[in-house]
């Protein structure tokens, strides 16, 4: 692959241009996943005076198999330009694109069990009153693997020895804290993956409304499943990438990725990491000859762990991803409250309230400085592989601090006001209408792969309105059967008879976002300009609101969405942090404290779909059922998030120098990134631009089919 094959000839407002030479091996082509599952369940119902006992259970055995076919078979090679491709040069990694081989078994062979077992009884207290009380037992059991390819890291474990001390160019590490399977039936969890959920709930049906209104409400506890397979890859690799969701399957103790063992620091000023040609080239991408195979074993992963001598020097830390072996079951409570009213046989209105509290969800932990100036006294800044000296805060030295351990940490909460009105069938209509009203609030919104808060180190500052938050939703459906115009044994009706008219209506708010910046611009003081495992929230500017940063442009036609100059950064004092910060260096930021995730709303969606339908029949056995659909009946446009991902550390400059003339922050910004100042920080240009829509426009279909 050539990953930017225009260079300096790429039209302006595009991104590079990629050019794939010969078959590709990448992920899709060459992975995947398929599950099987074993269910039996049972349950038994006793009644016994005014009470109705019922008992059960259920048992599952899951087969989760990710194969991965890359390992031994294929290796990918990138040349990060035409004038590198020409050259014969590779690039170990750019823009994602790499130039590894994989060694190893690929595939993996999850299984979990899962067992459930209930006991409920509901008592007739009175012929219009029932109370119901039961209790759960939820065994959610952790992955094991076939074949015992399953590993876990354990922080207590960990011990660095003297590979913490810097001045030891020899320092070794006493335990890594890997933990491997000891065979196909282990784990690797040692909290608790089981729970037990009370549940209560009760109906009433006043005798003076005649019976036509039923009070119902509940509550109980309820366990979900806390180990996922996603949750078990690194979200974004240092160096070489081993990310996304099939990353545990190519990375150690079982898969080693071989890729250049030296680069030329003088190409591209280091910025893109390119192969020395007497090692790596276009002839032998990955070497002159492949290194040993992996061994499966937890001490594998020690040769892959730089000591902190060694990450001065620039060397790449490890990357993992692991769910954390001390979680225990996440868990909800959930309280329901409705009132159902039937004032004739033909309408049903039910108004209800719902409340879901979820304690202890998944949110990831990643491991967290930066900049290159010299200091006040001439010292060189340190600069390890992820800027400043972020590889050497880490708490597990020898570790990435993009590495993920995820644990059962969050909070979220879902409160919603529900309304339906159901007119079933009569005089050929039948209408339903719904309406919720709803507020949904988390830490974390994203399921696996990167924290979609800022700071992992402050849960709390993140919480805020859900990614899929939606404060109002109104469903509209309806079906008319047109009368029937001729008796149906005659011809006549087969034409005229058997027409109806069938529609659906949505109405909603559009859901949450927050502007991201991934450039360095936010908490840079904690990754430099390499945070790939966050969304570092872009604050707003003082005397902003998000109720005037929003500008009352849809963003779709020229005008943006959001206003640039309602933007800033949430800089630190030079010489801050007790004197941490250099004295000379003004350019640091730290991550947005609380109260900016979420804050703005993406533009309402409205969509209506109409259907005409013809059945026909013949005899008893055959009919015909023609339909005419039109989907999205009236054009409507629904747009998708205004553009929210900006850079305004736009070179991912790690390397700032003081320099007169030049401001730290823009001043003047416009919707086009233009400024009024130079400054080292530029305007967010694409704020607020909307570059795509939700949804199909108009589109209509015709079907017929034949049933005998």
């Amino acid at each position: 692959m050539i990953v930017d094959i225009l260079g300096n000839s790429t039209p302006t407002g595009t991104s590079e241009q990629t050019l794939n030479i010969g078959p590709g091996s990448n992920q899709g082509s060459l992975t995947g996943v398929f599950q099987n599952r074993l269910m039996p369940s049972g349950n038994a119902i006793w009644t016994l005076g005014n009470h109705t006992v019922a008992f059960g259970g259920s048992w599952s055995h899951t087969q989760l198999n990710p194969r991965d076919r890359r390992p031994g078979v294929a290796g990918t090679t990138a040349s990060a330009d035409f004038g590198q491709f020409v050259q014969g040069l590779v690039t170990s990694n750019d823009d994602f694109q790499t130039t590894t081989f994989l060694q190893g078994n690929g595939d993996r062979y999850y299984r979990a069990n899962q067992t459930g077992l209930y006991l409920q009884d509901k008592y007739q207290i009175r012929p219009n009153l029932s109370l119901t009380a039961g209790i759960r037992y939820d065994l959610n059991g952790a992955f094991s693997e076939k074949y015992g390819h399953l590993y876990n890291f354990d922080p207590k474990s960990f011990a660095p020895g003297s590979a913490a001390d810097p001045t030891n160019a020899s320092g070794t590490f006493d335990s890594n804290g890997y933990v491997v399977a000891k065979d196909n039936n282990d784990t690797t969890l040692s909290g608790r993956q089981w729970g037990i959920g009370p549940r209560v709930g009760f109906a009433w049906s006043p005798s003076h409304f005649d019976n036509k209104v039923v009070v119902r409400g509940g509550s109980g506890f309820y366990y979900d499943r806390g180990e996922l397979f996603t949750y078990l890859s690194p979200g974004y690799a240092a160096g070489e990438v081993h990310g996304g969701p099939f990353g545990v399957s190519q990375t150690q103790p079982f898969v080693n990725t071989q890729t250049c063992s030296k680069l030329l620091p003088d190409l591209y000023n280091g910025y893109i990491p390119t192969c020395d040609p007497t090692v790596a080239n276009l002839s032998q991408p990955w070497g002159a000859s492949l290194g040993a195979a992996p061994t499966g074993k937890a001490s594998d992963i020690t040769q892959y762990l730089p000591n902190a001598n060694a990450i001065e020097g620039g060397a790449i830390p490890f990357t993992m991803g692991a769910y954390d072996p001390k979680n225990k079951l996440p868990y909800s409570i959930n309280y329901t409250l409705d009132v159902q009213w039937q004032p004739r046989p033909d309408i049903a209105i039910e108004l209800g309230y719902v409340v879901s509290q979820c304690t202890a969800y998944n949110t990831d932990g990643s491991c967290a400085s930066s900049t290159a100036l010299n200091l006040a006294d001439g010292t060189p800044y340190q600069s390890t592989y992820e800027g400043g000296n972020v590889d050497l805060r880490v708490p597990y030295i020898g570790y990435s601090s993009e590495s993920m351990d995820f644990k059962a940490v969050g909070i979220s909460q879902y409160n919603a006001l529900q309304a339906h009105l159901d007119k079933r069938m009569s005089h050929g209509l039948q209408v339903g209408a719904s309406y919720t009203f709803s507020h949904a609030t988390d830490e974390q919104s994203a399921l696996g792969l990167f924290y979609n808060g800022d700071n992992p180190d402050n849960l709390r500052s993140g919480y805020a309105l859900s990614d899929f938050d939606r404060k109002h939703v109104f469903n509209f459906t309806y079906t008319y059967q047109l009368r029937d115009f001729h008796p149906a044994d005659s011809w006549a009706a087969k034409f005229t008879n058997g027409w109806s008219v069938n529609g659906l209506t949505v109405l909603q708010s559009g859901q949450p976002f927050s502007v991201i910046d991934y450039t360095g611009a936010i908490g840079s003081v904690f990754y430099s300009t390499a945070d790939g495992v966050n969304n570092p929230v872009v604050p707003l500017a003082s005397g902003c609101t998000p109720k005037s940063a929003v500008t009352g442009h849809s963003g779709a036609f020229g005008k943006p969405a959001l206003d640039s100059a309602c933007f800033t950064l949430p800089l630190l004092d030079a010489g801050g942090l007790g004197g941490a910060i250099p004295a000379n260096d003004p350019y640091e930021t730290t991550f947005v404290s609380h109260g900016q995730r979420n804050i703005f709303r993406q533009a309402s969606q409205k969509r209506a779909d109409i259907s005409l339908v013809k059945l026909t029949s013949f005899g008893e056995r055959s009919k015909l059922r023609y339909t005419f659909d039109v989907f999205n009946l009236t054009n409507t446009t629904s747009f998708d998030v205004t553009g929210e991902n900006v850079s305004q550390n736009s070179n991912y400059n790690g390397f700032p120098v003081t320099t007169n003339g030049v401001d730290v922050l823009p001043t003047g910004c416009k919707a086009d990134g233009s400024q009024t100042n130079t400054s080292f920080y530029n305007c967010p240009s694409g704020l607020g631009i909307t570059l795509h829509t939700i949804g199909s426009p108009r589109q209509v279909q015709m079907s017929l089919r034949l049933d005998f």
